[in-house]
């Protein structure tokens, strides 16, 4: 009787973890472009989206997700940061990254951020693979639902993968 529970706990567990493994959860879309108003005649935002999938060394994937927090407070800092959201598939390895800035020149200027490449060379070994796209949009279009944004990943033929 004492296994059979045991084996019937185990079966639980394990069919809320496949269930909750697709399940996703995003952070609602914040920073200045969530907070003020709209004006006429602003030119077009610049959004950077990211999808990775990670391996399956944990410590490595908890090292990721860390510097993903130091790369978000970091941009939040930056000139021309306009805001960003984050998206991740619990028990699973997978997440995303949206960035609006307000020009090409802020966000690489971001992207070659002591910030940013701290993380990628501390992140790097956690990714299995990863893509990345820009675009830009009108900036009435902010923020972007994950829905759209992973379209324009999938669909955007300019996007570059990699896998370390």
């Amino acid at each position: 009787m004492k296994y059979a529970r045991i084996a019937w706990a185990l079966l639980f567990a394990a069919t809320a973890a496949g269930a909750l493994g697709g399940c996703t959860l995003s952070t609602p879309f914040q920073g200045p472009a969530a907070k003020a108003p709209l004006e006429d005649g602003q030119p077009p935002a610049v959004l950077a989206i990211t999808h990775v999938r990670l391996g399956s060394n944990l410590a490595r994937n908890i090292d990721f997700w860390k510097q993903i927090g130091h790369v978000v407070d970091a941009a939040e800092r930056q000139p021309g940061y306009l805001g960003h959201s984050l998206r991740r598939k619990l028990l699973v390895g997978e997440g995303w990254t949206m960035t609006a800035w307000s020009d090409e020149a802020s966000l690489q200027a971001f992207v070659r951020s002591d910030a940013h490449q701290r993380a990628i060379r501390e992140g790097l070994d956690a990714i299995e693979h990863a893509r990345f796209v820009r675009v830009t949009v009108d900036r009435a279009d902010l923020p972007l639902s994950w829905q759209r944004a992973e379209q324009i990943l999938a669909a955007d033929a300019a996007s570059r993968s990699i896998a370390p």
